[in-house]
């Protein structure tokens, strides 16, 4: 186990999570969420694996969820059948395995691309499909998903009150766009270093990475695209907010600052996702509005996405 600069992050995130326990401290974790490339620590073992700042707050979240009174109970109520917990059961389910057993199936019979993990490697290769260590690590991170999911259906089932977690994702959002324009402005001003203490995971960070004389906007994040699909959850969210919630003030400017980083990630992939998105959301809305009661704003929206 390698320590790196940022660890002291994910330490006093775990603190701050003890202290304040799950609801509470939903911020806590959700301001890790934009730092996808500060690493907690790494794993030379494991063919230098990094467990990011937010996989371990993930881990701690679950832990403290599952030692609350009760919590077994309610956690298998959130996976009961036909629940949205249940089909994403189903999908985990699948997802492991595929990373286990697909790759020894399927060995050699066709090639993957893999994006190089250090500074040593910068172009993309391919290689045999086979088991690697990157099967692993992705699954682990597809189980904290889905773990993360089921604490805070567990967490919020029985309670009206998600202030917390409406508070959370204002937090995730703006320190996603801040980083996204200190990123920028300090590698503008030729001080992008300073940055280098959240930048520790076995990566290849992109940060003098440009689109027609552009600096792309990365964050906190290893690279551009990450980025931008990191930018469209968050667009996605507070689109459906801020039609549902007609009365929030924090909507519109959370749902500015999301849309403002994901066309300044300059991610092609994140571009295509946004309007295969808002397709797939106006054809939703198209039949879940069609209504007499149903809003300007939300029609508006409907036909736009549409055209």
């Amino acid at each position: 186990m390698q320590f790196v600069p940022s660890t002291p992050i994910a330490l006093v995130a775990i603190v701050l999570l003890l202290v304040l326990g799950a609801r509470r401290g939903a911020w806590v974790f959700f301001a890790l969420l934009p730092f996808g490339a500060a690493a907690a620590f790494n794993l030379p073992a494991l063919g230098g694996a990094s467990i990011i700042v937010g996989d371990l707050a993930a881990v701690a979240m679950f832990v403290i969820l599952m030692l609350t009174p009760g919590a077994g109970a309610s956690l298998i109520g959130s996976v009961r059948p036909w629940q949205p917990g249940f089909y994403l059961t189903l999908v985990i389910v699948i997802s492991a395995f595929s990373a286990i057993f697909a790759p020894r199936f399927f060995a050699g019979l066709t090639e993957v691309f893999a994006i190089a993990r250090d500074e040593s490697r910068t172009a993309i290769v391919r290689y045999p499909l086979g088991p690697s260590a990157g099967n692993i690590t992705q699954l682990f991170r597809l189980v904290l998903g889905y773990l993360v999911f089921i604490g805070f259906a567990t967490a919020f089932r029985r309670t009206p009150k998600v202030d917390s977690l409406i508070v959370a994702m204002i937090v995730a959002t703006t320190v996603h766009f801040a980083m996204g324009w200190i990123d920028v402005l300090t590698f503008a001003a030729g001080i992008d270093s300073v940055l280098d203490f959240i930048r520790t995971a076995n990566y290849t960070i992109r940060v003098t990475d440009t689109m027609a004389g552009l600096k792309r906007m990365i964050g906190g994040m290893p690279e551009a695209s990450s980025f931008g699909f990191f930018s469209l959850g968050l667009f996605g969210f507070w689109l459906q907010y801020w039609l549902a919630m007609h009365r929030s003030r924090a909507a519109p400017w959370m749902l500015a600052m999301a849309t403002i980083a994901v066309l300044r990630s300059t991610s092609s992939s994140a571009y295509l996702s946004l309007i295969v998105f808002l397709i797939g959301f106006s054809v939703f809305n198209f039949f879940r509005f069609l209504r007499p009661e149903a809003e300007r704003r939300s029609v508006a929206v409907t036909v736009a996405g549409a055209a």
